[in-house]
């Protein structure tokens, strides 16, 4: 199998230098998370070394992470028919309640999605090792 089809299969992924790597492997890295952020994969650099000056002008606007970011849990809503006004919530016998106000009187309980993001990864790609 080859590396392009390997990464093909896996949603998340991180990039890891070496604690002490060079401009040129910081270089291959950033590169590396650029084509495949554009090949629209869910893509983050986790890097434990300290950045310089000379990394963050290299890195530009890509964030570069030192720890693995936490595990969040997003809840979607089809919300079509009218816009929302308000949002509040309550945590009852240990569960959180989202309320939504108001609702159509068509709203379907199939218009609510869920989705974890963040804290684990499918694939992990170093550099510098």
């Amino acid at each position: 199998m080859d590396i392009e089809n390997f990464i093909a299969k896996n949603k998340s992924l991180v990039i890891v230098p070496f604690d002490k790597a060079s401009l040129d492997v910081l270089s291959s890295a950033i590169a590396t998370y650029i084509s495949l952020i554009n090949s629209g994969y869910s893509v983050d650099i986790l890097y434990s070394g300290e950045v310089t000056e000379d990394i963050k002008k290299l890195a530009g606007n890509i964030n570069i992470q030192n720890t693995t970011p936490e595990k969040h849990l997003v809840i979607s809503v089809d919300y079509k028919d009218k816009a929302i006004e308000e949002v509040n919530y309550s945590i009852e016998d240990n569960k959180l309640n989202l309320i939504l106000k108001p609702i159509s009187n068509n709203f379907e309980v199939g218009n609510i999605s869920y989705n974890i993001k963040g804290g684990s990864y499918d694939t992990a790609i170093s550099f510098g090792c």
